[in-house]
C-alpha cells in the first residue's frame, strides 16, 4: 500500500523522490506551461524536483523562468553557469558558459532543440526554495539530455540562483521566443520534499 501524506486539506501519494504534487502531459502547441509549487511551500515543503520528459522545442532554446504570481514570470535575476557537450562536439570547455541577470535559467544551454521528431529533452531539475531562515533565494541545479543544435545528442547540466525574494509561486517553462507557440510537446512531474528549512 502506498504511503499518503496530507497537508491538512488534501492527501498526496508518496512515490519516488517525494510527494507527487502535480504532473501533466500535452501534445498541443503552446508558448509555455507553468509548474506551481507555492501551495507546497505553504504546506511546509522547501525542496522540489521537477522531472521533465519529451520536451520538444524545435529551433528554439528552452528556459525555466521563476514566477512572481500565477500570471507573471520574472524577467530578470537568474545567475549561474551551464555546460553542454555531446555527439556533435564533446569539448566541455568549449561549451561551458555563464549567465547573469537574465530571464530564465537556460535549461538547454542556450542551444535550440533539434529533436528530429524523436530525440526530445529529458531533464531532472532541483529547486531549493526554503520556507524558513535567511536563505530565501531560490537555488536551481539541473542535468539531462536533449538533441540540440551543434552538439546534437548532448549531456547538459547547469546551476544557479534567482536573486529575488518575491518569486516563490513556481516556474514557467518557455523558450527564448516566449510569445509564440514554440513548445510542441512536454511532460512533467513535480515532487515536493521536506527538509530542515
Amino acid at each position: 500500500m502506498a504511503l499518503y501524506i496530507t497537508d491538512g486539506t488534501t492527501a498526496r501519494e508518496m512515490e519516488g523522490h517525494g510527494v507527487v504534487w502535480s504532473e501533466g502531459y500535452s501534445t498541443t502547441d503552446t508558448s509555455h506551461f507553468d509548474v506551481e509549487y507555492s501551495s507546497a511551500r505553504s504546506a511546509g515543503y522547501g525542496r522540489f524536483i521537477i522531472e521533465i520528459h519529451n520536451f520538444y522545442c524545435q529551433s528554439n532554446e528552452m528556459l525555466m523562468t521563476p514566477m512572481l504570481n500565477s500570471t507573471t514570470p520574472d524577467g530578470i535575476g537568474c545567475y549561474g553557469a551551464y555546460f553542454v557537450h555531446g555527439e556533435g562536439d564533446g569539448n566541455v570547455a568549449g561549451y561551458d558558459a555563464s549567465f547573469n541577470n537574465r530571464r530564465g535559467f537556460p535549461i538547454s544551454g542556450l542551444r535550440a532543440g533539434n529533436e528530429l521528431g524523436n530525440y526530445m529533452g529529458n531533464y531532472t531539475i532541483n529547486i531549493s526554495d526554503p520556507t524558513q531562515g535567511s536563505n530565501a533565494f531560490p537555488n536551481v541545479w539541473w542535468q539531462g539530455t536533449h538533441r540540440v543544435t551543434s552538439t546534437l545528442a548532448s549531456h547538459i547540466a547547469g546551476a544557479g540562483v534567482h536573486n529575488r525574494f518575491n518569486a516563490h509561486y513556481g516556474v514557467r517553462f518557455e523558450t527564448v521566443d516566449y510569445t509564440n507557440n514554440r513548445i510542441l510537446e512536454y511532460g512533467y512531474t513535480l515532487y515536493a520534499l521536506k527538509s530542515g528549512t
